[in-house]
């Protein structure tokens, strides 16, 4: 996924991403946030993600085990 959007990066519509991401879960959120910071989105539209509240880590991937680094910034455990 993360290789998707780095390929797409410059087609991508950030505002409209962020804007339906507000009516999901707060998971896809921080999952979007982490991979818009990896393939270095402006930061301006990182702030709205980061301001997603969660309760503990989320699974980057949810159908992998959770085994990885804790990203404490995005609340993500890189189980890529």
């Amino acid at each position: 996924m993360l290789h998707a959007f780095q390929i797409s990066k410059d087609k991508i519509n950030k505002e409209k991403i962020i804007k339906y991401d507000e009516q999901m879960e707060s998971s896809v959120g921080k999952r979007l946030g982490y991979i818009f910071e990896k393939i270095n989105i402006e930061k301006r539209h990182l702030k709205p993600l980061l301001n997603i509240c969660t309760k503990g880590y989320n699974k980057l991937d949810p159908s992998r085990p959770k085994k990885g680094f804790y990203n404490k910034k995005w609340m993500i455990i890189e189980n890529k």
